[in-house]
């Protein structure tokens, strides 16, 4: 019975072994849990990476939407620039050529009206004429005559000054400063005025010689 092998006798452990391996299972849920760690870490990393380029594009994005509108805003005003300035430019051709047509139609009306108080002129010389035959005294008609002659020379001279201008003036364009344009019309403008005033002043004078002309006919009808 002695010498039998006992059976149900248990294995003696190793007490180093059993600590070995507790340290060997530590030791893998310490590097399972870092590795876990390290790999939210990671992924939190690239989430905020992602965020962070998203949100620098949209900066970027924001500041590129900004300088398009800057420069449309820009090509706007532009635009509207040139074409206030093209408005202003059609108006000041419009001015000028109103301004040249009428200095045309104002030298027709000078040339038609000397044209008809010569017309009168003549035909009142031809009457005294006819009483100086008679032995009318006809001086006092012939008074106005030669001062409605010399009216209309003056108005003459200034017909001729104005024709001139006209014709330098021709060369104005939109382009030409608005002083140079003002200084030019104005000359013309006084000349306008003088001839008119002449023109005026002979026909006075016509009619007074023919008033006179008629009253020193009675005489002979008397």
């Amino acid at each position: 019975m002695r010498g039998a092998p006992e059976r149900n006798k248990q294995p003696e452990r190793n007490p180093r072994l059993g600590r070995y391996t507790m340290h060997m299972t530590n030791l893998h849920s310490r590097v399972a849990l870092i590795i876990g760690v390290l790999a939210l870490l990671f992924v939190a990393g690239v989430a905020y990476a992602d965020e962070n380029g998203n949100a620098s594009e949209t900066r970027r994005d924001r500041v590129e939407d900004q300088r398009d509108r800057v420069e449309d805003l820009r090509d706007k005003r532009e635009d509207v620039r040139d074409k206030v300035e093209d408005v202003r430019e059609r108006m000041r051709e419009g001015a000028v050529e109103r301004v040249k047509l009428h200095l045309a139609g104002f030298i027709r009306v000078l040339e038609a009206s000397i044209t008809r108080i010569e017309r009168l002129i003549v035909r009142l010389d031809s009457r005294a004429d006819a009483l100086d035959e008679r032995g009318v005294d006809t001086t006092e008609g012939r008074q106005h005559l030669a001062e409605a002659s010399a009216e209309l020379d003056l108005a003459k001279a200034d017909l001729a000054l104005i024709r001139a201008e006209a014709e330098a003036n021709a060369t104005i364009a939109s382009t030409t400063p608005r002083d140079v344009v003002k200084e030019r019309f104005q000359h013309v403008r006084e000349l306008m005025q003088s001839a008119r005033g002449h023109i005026h002043n002979a026909f006075q004078h016509a009619r007074e010689a023919w008033k006179a002309l008629k009253e020193a006919a009675k005489e002979v009808i008397d």
